[in-house]
């Protein structure tokens, strides 16, 4: 079993004529910045295939596109759970200079999760029509342009898995530089070929646009730790493949969870309103939800790499916290103020954006609200807590559940969204608190 203890010689040697206050906070402005570069290209890339298929002056177009891509993105997050399990660990070894067990946790994890996403990306495009049929509705107008999108964009799913596994391990050795280049390169590819083969192919010209790029990211992410000589197969550890699995069962609750919140969602939009009206509004508010989201989610992905570094609990999560909140608020008063012109240039039609306005009030609380969230599961997974992450999340899951089916209107299920994230936000931080506890004890 890998531990995420790091040698008293090396923490003396680090802090020595330091103070971890300072070096924490200038490493969270340096990391945070460069996460958010390389994150924000994705939601803002979603927004431009959104923008040209609304050009299309077809609502069920937009829905029917944007269910199957959260279809794919359900698929992603299920699977995409050695990102997070590995960050911490490669920071801890890059830190002390063990380079060969940095290759090994590098090769080990492309190895599992190229099969992983081998398997997965068989088995959606051959079930397609069933996965499809039980989010949307067979007699929905949006459905077969669902199933046209979703054919196409699941053969990029393996290229994805692997791509987010290459910037995991680069952001474990504190370089978000590379990860920023390849993004912006793939990204342009994507944004170049969205209007030329959409007007060849309609709604799989967006599709393959995508994949082509993703492609793109592969040969340049692989192609660069190649040539760093960080894979090496030989050293592919059985032992650590255990651990990936049973450290990343509480993050493959956790990404299950999170999909069925966003599945269900699309469904009981579907289901309320079989026009794709509101079905397309739900659609925008999540593009819009996203391009802020990114922010704080990208500074919950950096809490694992800075933990692992500092022995200072106490000071680094109270800057990890305070650092959060500011960007949350920030992202809030954002979301709530660029809402109706995001709409207004996204869609024509006027009962879509009245919908989508009614739900902007909920949807600024909601940034808050899985900003801090994100930093209570950034530092979760920095501490190795993976059986708090599931439990928690699964939990608030269970509420969400409950309460989606009895919805009526968008920002009916907007605030019920709302809640179960701030169910989940405050009880997963009672479980990291009672799991540190213990851990004093056993010390």
């Amino acid at each position: 079993m890998l531990s995420l203890k790091i040698p008293v010689s090396y923490i003396k040697n680090m802090v020595r004529n330091k103070s971890p206050n300072v070096v924490t906070n200038k490493e969270l402005l340096n990391l945070t910045q460069g996460t958010v570069l390389n994150y924000v290209m994705n939601p803002l890339v979603g927004a431009v295939d959104t923008f040209w298929i609304s050009k299309l002056n077809n609502d069920a177009i937009l829905a029917g596109q944007g269910t199957s891509d959260r279809i794919f993105n359900s698929m992603f997050l299920v699977s995409s759970f050695a990102p997070a399990v590995i960050i911490p660990i490669i920071s801890k070894y890059h830190a002390i200079g063990d380079n060969d067990k940095v290759i090994s946790i590098i090769s080990t994890s492309v190895f599992l999760v190229g099969l992983i996403g081998l398997f997965l990306s068989t088995g959606v495009f051959i079930f397609k029509d069933s996965i499809t049929s039980a989010i949307i509705p067979c007699s929905a107008k949006s459905y077969k342009y669902a199933i046209q999108y979703l054919e196409i964009r699941i053969l990029s799913l393996g290229f994805a898995l692997l791509n987010s596994l290459a910037f995991a391990s680069m952001r474990g050795q504190k370089d978000v530089n590379t990860p920023i280049k390849i993004n912006l390169c793939s990204q342009i590819v994507n944004m170049v070929l969205d209007p030329i083969l959409m007007l060849k192919m309609g709604v799989q010209g967006i599709a393959l646009g995508t994949v082509i790029s993703e492609l793109v990211s592969f040969t340049l992410f692989y192609s660069s730790m190649i040539r760093k000589n960080l894979i090496n197969f030989s050293l592919i550890d059985t032992k650590l493949i255990k651990t990936l699995i049973k450290r990343g069962f509480s993050v493959q609750v956790r990404s299950i969870c999170l999909s069925l919140i966003y599945l269900f969602g699309f469904r009981q939009a579907q289901q309320i309103d079989l026009s794709g009206n509101i079905a397309a509004a739900h659609v925008l508010q999540i593009q819009l939800f996203e391009i802020g989201y990114i922010f704080t989610y990208s500074f919950g992905l950096v809490c694992p790499i800075i933990i692992p570094r500092y022995p200072n609990k106490k000071q680094v999560k109270y800057a990890l916290y305070r650092f959060g909140t500011s960007i949350s608020v920030c992202m809030m008063f954002v979301n709530f103020m660029i809402s109706n012109k995001f709409m207004k240039i996204f869609s024509k039609n006027s009962d879509v954006i009245k919908i989508s306005g009614a739900v902007t009030p909920v949807s600024s609380i909601l940034q808050l609200i899985c900003g801090l969230t994100c930093v209570t599961e950034g530092m979760i997974q920095g501490y190795g807590m993976y059986n708090c992450l599931g439990i928690g999340t699964f939990l608030s899951t269970g509420l969400y559940l409950l309460f989606i089916r009895l919805c009526n209107t968008l920002p009916q299920m907007w605030l019920v969204m709302a809640l179960s994230t701030g169910f989940r936000g405050i009880l997963n931080s009672k479980l990291m608190e009672l799991e540190e506890k213990k851990q004093n004890k056993d010390h």
